[in-house]
């Protein structure tokens, strides 16, 4: 039973990597993210990266690897920060453009972790989720050795860090409808209508119709529920997928427009590419691709 079990586990993270498309064109897709996220941001650096920032920056810290991905918040480098800004697209568009491929990844992870310490107080829980998932990728690649063993090694970590990205988007779903389940507002369907009438989340009165017509925000809730709990394991049915993936680009349409959260939205729409089949992956592959 034990030999089954390892044979199991073995042939899944030893099998031939048969995503490369697909985290090819996910990879893309976040960089496009943030290439649009900086460049938002440049344009209102000084009041959201400079000394003279809306908020103050986190104090640097000294231990293990933390000065590496928080040197932005160094008193003395707070007027550069719109220069680290520019870098970090630089490092993006080389990843879009497949050069240095690798290294540019890290670089881009590096500086991207900068950017979330720098800005803790305007980050929603997209920005954080691009961090995950740039850590995942810098292990994910093509090797150059001839080395057999080396091939197997970078073989298995593709694998292994293709399952957590997965793994890491769908616990999005999982947790958040966990705690939905066990929160009295969203189970007595009101949490919508909630959050919704806070100012910086509202829309043009929605709000105000919305309490009109609690039946409307009651069933908004439920089935922003329903479908985050159903998502993941409706996603592995292939006649179920296509519907389920339009229905979840409607659902973060609609988060990001109605309620202003941007960039979780996108975010979100972005990581449904990990689960188009192959010929969805090569049509949008060729339509972004220089």
């Amino acid at each position: 039973m034990k030999n089954k079990v390892f044979n199991y586990i073995s042939f899944w993270f030893n099998q031939d990597f048969r995503y490369a498309d697909r985290i090819a064109l996910f990879k893309k897709l976040l960089m496009l993210f943030i290439i649009l996220n900086s460049f938002i941001v440049l344009l209102a650096s000084s009041s959201i990266l400079g000394p003279d920032a809306y908020f103050q920056s986190a104090p640097p810290q000294m231990n293990g690897i933390v000065p590496l991905i928080s040197f932005w918040n160094y008193p003395a480098l707070l007027p550069y920060n719109w220069v680290f800004l520019i870098l970090l697209m630089v490092f993006a568009a080389m990843v879009y453009l497949e050069k240095y491929e690798r290294w540019m990844t890290l670089l881009v992870f590096i500086f991207w972790m900068n950017f979330l310490s720098r800005t803790t107080v305007i980050n929603t829980g997209g920005e954080v989720l691009v961090g995950l998932f740039l850590f995942y990728l810098v292990f994910i690649g093509k090797s150059k050795s001839k080395d057999e063993n080396v091939l197997l090694v970078q073989n298995a970590l593709n694998n292994t860090f293709t399952y957590a990205i997965v793994i890491q988007f769908l616990s999005v779903y999982i947790i958040s409808s966990w705690w939905k389940l066990l929160d009295e507002g969203w189970m007595g369907g009101f949490a919508f209508l909630h959050a919704i009438n806070i100012d910086a989340y509202s829309f043009f009165g929605l709000g105000d119709f919305l309490y009109e017509h609690l039946w409307i925000a009651q069933t908004l809730t439920y089935l922003s529920i329903l479908y985050q709990i159903s998502f993941p394991i409706l996603v592995w049915n292939k006649r179920i997928k296509p519907y389920l993936l339009i229905a979840g680009v409607l659902f973060h349409l609609g988060i990001a427009i109605l309620m202003g959260i941007f960039s979780f939205g996108l975010i979100m729409i972005i990581s449904y590419s990990l689960f188009l089949d192959d010929k969805q992956v090569e049509k949008i592959g060729k339509k972004i691709r220089i």
